[in-house]
């Protein structure tokens, strides 16, 4: 069965506002803190574990291409941001852990961020965000709740 016009215009719609906030988002990071939401996106997904993680499970838990996440990383590293060890448990893979610099711009970057999502987000009623949740969640193509 063809999707309706209905459909295809939501689709489009939601495809348009993330390819645009994201953009936003970025942009915002990039000139308050000099990180790109990719390289964010690492460093906040290791601040969440505080351990050192395997090379596969930030590829896993963040929304980067599997194919960019080493390179995010070497910039990461490359800024002292990140620190990069062969694991002890498995001499075949590598873990990457937040630098005390990391750390720091990771806090910073997290209030410019909130503030900027508070900001989308503030747009919509508060029934209206239970509403959009439960709608993407409904969807079932959302990642799992971390």
């Amino acid at each position: 069965m063809p999707p309706t016009r209905q459909s295809v215009n939501a689709w489009s719609s939601l495809l348009t506002f993330t390819r645009d906030a994201t953009i936003w988002l970025d942009a915002r990071l990039s000139e308050s803190h000099g990180l790109t939401l990719e390289e964010y996106d690492v460093i906040f997904q290791l601040s969440r574990t505080r351990l050192p993680m395997r090379m596969t499970e930030v590829a896993e838990v963040t929304l980067i291409a599997r194919s960019s996440c080493t390179r995010v990383v070497d910039r990461l590293v490359e800024r002292g941001l990140v620190d990069r060890q062969q694991s002890t448990s498995d001499r075949r893979s590598v873990t990457i852990e937040l630098t005390s610099s990391g750390t720091a711009l990771c806090r910073d970057a997290s209030r410019t961020h909130g503030r900027d999502i508070t900001s989308l987000m503030n747009k919509l009623e508060t029934g209206e965000v239970e509403e959009l949740e439960r709608m993407v969640m409904k969807l079932g193509l959302n990642r799992q709740a971390n």
